[in-house]
């Protein structure tokens, strides 16, 4: 087929991929950032994102009900500590 080009965040907001997962129902999500995170959802030519700004964000898993799993660290930048940290997106 055909190549479809989709458009992302401005330069400098993917600082690094951390994962990608490809979800049952064909999304993929990237998880971005190094200093802060994103997490983009490309369904189709469509993309939508959610920042973590305090977060690290390292792996993206699929749960058995279609729930999107994010698992990293809350990064306190002041400090320099981080404390490990699950997020959960349920499914549509």
């Amino acid at each position: 087929g055909d190549w479809a080009e989709i458009v992302l965040p401005e330069p400098g907001r993917l600082d690094r991929v951390n994962d990608i997962l490809v979800a049952t129902n064909g999304d993929i999500y990237l998880a971005c950032g190094v200093e802060g995170s994103i997490i983009l959802r490309v369904s189709g030519t469509s993309m939508s994102e959610a920042a973590l700004p305090d977060a690290r964000i390292a792996q993206l898993a699929e749960a058995p009900d279609g729930s999107i799993w994010a698992a990293g660290a809350i990064v306190d930048l002041a400090g320099g500590s981080s404390r490990p940290m699950i997020w959960r997106r349920s499914s549509d």
